[in-house]
This record gives structure tokens, sequence and C-alpha cells, in this order.
């Protein structure tokens, strides 16, 4: 890319690739020292400066599952010592002893131009969500995140020149990949715009020129599709964290007039399969990746990661090159010698006319006693009893509910997942204990 090339769209104006290189310049001169950093930076383009300017002075990153007080006293414990960087848009709770980012103050650097980073330099630590236990770090060298970069495009298509508009917040592995990486390897256009709510996106993409991709989740999706906006044509609609429906996701590339390709990762190995949804269930690995197993347990190899990586998920082959999801390992279920999963019945709940968000859960056992599923809803209008009713319509005796706990929401985080510890209190909180 040339110096003049456009980096980044931040607050209404372009910055090209020589501006964004001297700021991150002039950032790693100025951070002080520490073996680790957590980049609580609100605002995208913020946020993607100082990892670089970390990457730059071999300050490895720190990814925590989300900003739960749990999981950043956890961080603190594990890594004492890092540097909280925050930027203005950094609520104070996080931000009232981290080091501020004004990129507006720095003065010039010595070196306008980084050094060329070593692709063994380790960059980041990853944590799992926590969705099915305690949070679990992964490191990832430059040279695996570039990687992890360069599939991605494989599976999408050139992303040189076109702007990435995302939903998903750039801690989360996901998003780090796609709306951070992209951009910084593969010469994708950040845009730094605010997006969360169905308004917010859709201001971003209609101030975004020229060929853009949406990189969001099916929460947001869904959320798009029932408002009352005119949505512009886009390059690349890009889902994850959650399998979507066929039927969204048609909706989607009807109303975005795109197709719409989902990505399947982990936090433990990154982005490593796609789909296009439309064309089928069956999901593609991307190239360089193997995985072999025996459906309920595997192992995922790649030149790229450092040993091979267990899976939590149940593959279902589909020859060489292509595999079917069939859930967790950690959602399946054996009640009095009969197996069902979480995701199945999630899916059942999410069937019943009127129910907007729902799930199941499994608590863990107590005092010797067998726990008892227990499920949460949002579902406006229909009563607990009304919900049990069509769910023994539905299901085995053995897996309907103790108690349907009825919500105004649920517990979800920023990429619409429910971590498991976030379920437990909830249950605890409706259960007076």
């Amino acid at each position: 890319m040339s110096p003049d090339s456009p980096f980044a769209a931040h607050r209404g104006q372009t910055i090209p690739l020589q501006r964004f290189q001297a700021q991150v310049a002039a950032l790693a001169e100025h951070l002080p020292d520490a073996p680790y950093a957590v980049n609580f930076c609100e605002d995208r383009y913020h946020f993607c400066v100082a990892f670089a300017a970390c990457l730059a002075r071999g300050i490895v990153t720190l990814a925590p599952p989300d900003r739960s007080p749990r999981n950043l006293a956890l961080l603190e414990q594990g890594y004492p010592g890092a540097l909280r960087l925050i930027d203005g848009a950094t609520p104070c709770a996080l931000g009232a002893d981290g080091y501020r980012i004004d990129l507006g103050t720095l003065p010039p650097p010595a070196h306008p131009v980084p050094a060329t980073i070593p692709p063994e330099r380790l960059a980041l630590i990853a944590f799992t969500s926590g969705s099915t236990g305690e949070p679990q770090a992964h490191a990832k060298t430059w040279a695996s995140l570039c990687q992890s970069a360069r599939l991605i495009e494989q599976a999408l298509g050139s992303v040189r020149g076109k702007r990435i508009v995302a939903t998903v917040p750039p801690q989360h592995m996901y998003g780090l990949e796609l709306s951070i990486l992209l951009p910084l390897c593969r010469g994708g256009v950040l845009d730094a715009a605010k997006t969360f709510f169905p308004g917010d996106i859709a201001q971003a993409l209609a101030a975004a020129p020229g060929p853009k991709i949406l990189v969001t989740t099916p929460i947001h999706l869904r959320a798009m599709m029932d408002a009352a906006e005119t949505w512009p044509a886009l390059d690349r609609i890009v889902s994850a964290t959650a399998p979507l429906d066929a039927g969204l996701a048609g909706e989607c590339e009807r109303r975005f007039r795109a197709p719409l390709i989902e990505i399947y990762g982990c936090t433990e190995a990154g982005s490593i399969a796609s789909r296009r949804t439309v064309e089928g269930a069956a999901w593609t690995w991307f190239k360089g990746i193997a995985w072999a197993g025996d459906g309920e347990s595997g192992h995922l190899h790649a030149a790229h990661l450092a040993a091979p990586i267990p899976l939590n998920d149940i593959i279902e082959p589909q020859g060489q090159r292509h595999f079917l999801l069939r859930g967790r390992t950690a959602d399946l279920l054996n009640i009095a010698g009969k197996r069902n999963s979480i995701g199945a019945l999630n899916r059942a709940l999410l069937d019943i006319d009127g129910v907007v968000d729902g799930a199941f859960f499994l608590p863990d056992e107590t005092d010797g006693k067998t726990a008892r599923l227990v499920a949460f809803a949002v579902a406006p209008g229909l009563s607990a009893a009304v919900l049990l009713r069509r769910l023994r319509e539905q299901l085995d005796p053995a897996f309907v509910p103790r108690t349907v706990h009825l919500l105004d929401a649920l517990p979800r985080n920023e990429t619409g997942k429910l971590p498991r510890h976030k379920l437990a209190e909830l249950l605890r909180e409706r259960s007076g204990g």
C-alpha cells in the first residue's frame, strides 16, 4: 500500500496510511513500560492505534471476554502491572486509573514509520467467553494473527480498499480479526463509526462511500431486519458468534443485495471455516485447516497454530473439506438415559410464537442434589404456564424445564453470547439464593 492509501475513516475524515503509522509510532514512544496492556478504547480507531503501538513496543495486549468485575479481577490477579488503555469514551468505572489515549496531543515521533514487527512476537492473549465455564487464555503471535486475516480474506474475497463497518467490539476475537486485522494486514479500510442500534448502522453504511463490508452478528441482523430502515447495497455481509437461520440469511441477502457469509471460529484458533448460509448447512474449512476426530471429540491442525487445538463443538465430517456443526460438547445432556442438547432445547423455546429470546440452563449440582433444567424467556404477553405447556407439546418429559423465568432481557454480552456465570447469577437471584 502507498503512504497515501486510505487506512481508516474516523470522525468524518479519511486517515491515510502514513498518518496512521505516524500516530502509532508517536504513541509507542510515549507508552509507559509494561509487560501487558488491556485495551479498553471505545473508539475503534483509537483501539487500532493503541493495539499497533503496543505491538511495536513489545507490550502484549490482553483481550478479556467481557468487562464484568469478576473477569477483570481475574485478569488483574493473573497479569499484575498491566496497563489500562482508555480513551475519551471509556466509562469512568473502567478508566479511573488508565492511560488515556489522546492522539491530538502526541508530539511528532522521532521515526514516523514503525519498525517491522518480528513474526514470532507475542501480540495477543485472548480469553474464551466463559459461556461454558471459566475463561481460558490463548496466546497469539503476530504471524498467527496475520495468517488468520489471510485465511478470512480467502473466504470473503479481496478486502483491499473496501470500507469495513462492524457492530462487534474490537476487544472480541471476531471483531479484532475482521475490523482490525483486515485493515492492518490485508488493506481493508477501518470504519470507526459507533454502530450498535439499527439506526446507527444504517447511518454508518449510508455515509461510507464505495464498496463496504458489514461485520455483525445474528442478534444485530435480526434487529436490523425488524427495523424500518432503508439499507444500502453492500459488497458482503459477514456474521459470526452463533449459527444463523437460513430464512434470516435470505432476507438479509435480499435487502442488502449482497451475499452473506458466516464465519465459524473460536478464540483458541481464530476463524477457521465459512459458509454461505442460503446455499446449505455445510461449512468449508479454510485452506490449510484440518480436523481429526470422531464427532464428539477431535483436534484442529494448521501450520499457523502452535499446537493442535481441541474443539468444543460436535463436528460431522462431509468429506475432507466440509462438515456440519451438531452443537457444543458442553451442551450435550444425558438425563434419565435420554440424550439432547441445550442448543436443540433453545431452538424449541425460540420456535414458540411470541418468544423474542430465550435459553435453557442446567445449573451445577449442589450438596449432592441432582440439578434440574430451567429456562429463561423474553416473551411479552405470554405466561410461564403457557410456555411450559407448549414446551411439553414439543419435548420429551425429561427435558421439560422445572421452571420458566420470564425476563425483560437476557444478560447477553456485546456479541450476543450468554456467559454461564451470568445465567448462574440470574438463577440465584430468581431463586432467592
